[in-house]
């Protein structure tokens, strides 16, 4: 599933594909687990991240050269939560850990919505808003605008509809501001945070 949907979205997908984009490495025994599911309108990397979680596995982007690569692979369970595997621990009770460093990021963004109203399956009315032209590939930041309880009323035309709906996904474009992570330095010579 994942590799299909990176393949459908990412990889051959138009304008909205990303270029020197490709699979990377897949390995652990999670990947071979096979299922049926159907997502749309959803962050493919928030959706890949909790199917993940869901199977055990993870993804990594990597840059190689001058391509993106995207490895699957499945980690080993160390902690306190089961008894297969040695537990590993970083806390500052155990004195294990040096430092943490914070950084920031400003590419939170929205700047292209797909916005889909009432209706069901393909008779549910749909439309797009950007401000601008459109932007494509790396320029690209989608979101989905959910207003199927925005109801269509008798004396509205269809194009005064989507009007209304360009106007709600106007509301959901995010300009760009700034998100932050830590990351946390840990000391030990025989695991390391992130990896073990």
């Amino acid at each position: 599933i994942v590799r299909k949907v990176l393949f459908r979205n990412v990889i051959s997908a138009g304008i909205r594909n990303l270029p020197g984009f490709s699979m990377g490495i897949v390995s652990g025994d999670c990947w071979q687990k096979t299922a049926r599911m159907q997502v749309s309108y959803d962050n493919i990397l928030e959706w890949l991240y909790s199917l993940c979680e869901t199977i055990g596995g993870s993804a990594n982007v990597r840059l190689d050269g001058n391509a993106l690569k995207c490895d699957l692979f499945s980690g080993t369970d160390r902690s306190l939560l089961q008894d297969d595997n040695p537990h590993i621990v970083f806390s500052d009770a155990y004195n294990n850990l040096l430092s943490f460093s914070y950084a920031a990021d400003d590419a939170v963004q929205k700047n292209f919505a797909y916005v889909l109203g009432c209706g069901e399956g393909n008779a549910r009315k749909r439309t797009t808003f950007c401000s601008g032209a459109e932007p494509t590939y790396l320029d690209r930041y989608e979101v989905y605008v959910d207003e199927r309880n925005t109801a269509q009323e008798e004396d509205v035309t269809d194009a005064e509809y989507l009007e209304i709906l360009k106007s709600s996904g106007a509301e959901h474009l995010v300009q760009p501001k700034t998100a932050s992570e830590s990351a946390i330095a840990a000391f030990s010579t025989q695991y390391q945070y992130n990896k073990d």
